[in-house]
């Protein structure tokens, strides 16, 4: 797992980003490989555009879910997250 998540993260250029109604499938037509998220997971990958960061990402988290978790807890779920989807090579991180 990364040691820390910081940066910017976009999705890895081989996937195929197929939202739905209550989440997302992640497809690497290379390796057959299928993930599936939930609404907010889709709603993380869709902003890893390169140009926002983890704080940018947990704001707008906050703001379009309403969510009721402190500001700290959020940040450190998206990280771990984020942290997940990079080590499955599913999200790439840009300085």
């Amino acid at each position: 797992m990364m040691n820390s998540v910081g940066g910017f993260f976009v999705l890895h250029p081989e996937l195929v980003f197929r939202e739905e109604e209550d989440g997302a499938f992640l497809f690497n037509p290379r390796t057959n490989a299928l993930h599936c998220l939930n609404k907010v997971g889709a709603t993380i990958c869709r902003m890893c555009d390169g140009k926002l960061a983890v704080d940018a990402i947990c704001q707008r988290l906050h703001d379009e879910f309403e969510v009721e978790i402190e500001s700290e807890e959020l940040k450190k779920d998206v990280e771990a997250f984020l942290g997940t989807m990079a080590d499955l090579k599913l999200l790439q991180r840009r300085r």
